[in-house]
């Protein structure tokens, strides 16, 4: 599981302690590449939430109607190393447990170009995930501003793109 440290270092020991209390090994972001690489090797599943703003490292893609830094590194292994792509949804069902759902990403007909490929899947489990939360909205909660970062040509001076509705970032 590929984890971003956290401000408050009581909060990132806490959150560590809950997810290795699971059995899952956790790879920090700044070790993210040899962890990563490491794992496949073992042929150990890695999960990477793709789903917060990267800033302008980030691949822009659609994303509830607006374009959203969107961070690249899945596509980046499964790219290098043929490692497939698994969407994953989890959502409750009124009180029981929860319930998964796994799809497999299609990855063909991809573009010859690397960092278009890149892009392409990138777009594509994105819109899994919009898929998503458009079926469970009550049950998405995100504290981060998903749309922070402006795309090269509205940075450039052109027109913001309009925020989805009901939205904000």
């Amino acid at each position: 599981y590929v984890v971003t440290s956290q401000r408050n270092r009581q909060v990132e020991l806490m959150m560590d302690r809950m997810r290795e209390s699971t059995g899952v090994r956790i790879i920090k972001r700044r070790d993210a590449i040899k962890g990563v690489l490491k794992a496949l090797k073992e042929n150990t599943l890695i999960a990477i939430l793709s789903d917060q703003d990267t800033h302008e490292a980030g691949v822009f893609v659609e994303y509830f109607g607006r374009l959203a830094s969107t961070p690249k590194g899945a596509a980046m292994f499964s790219q290098r190393t043929g490692a497939p792509i698994i969407f994953a949804e989890s959502y409750r069902q009124g009180k029981g447990p929860l319930k998964v759902i796994l799809k497999l990403l299609d990855q063909s007909n991809l573009p010859a170009d690397a960092d278009a490929a890149i892009a392409e899947i990138t777009r594509r489990f994105t819109k899994l995930l919009e898929e998503a939360v458009r079926r469970h909205p009550e049950q998405w909660f995100w504290m981060h501003r998903r749309w922070k970062t402006n795309p090269p040509s509205v940075r450039k001076g052109g027109l913001e793109p309009p925020h989805p509705k009901g939205t904000r970032s």
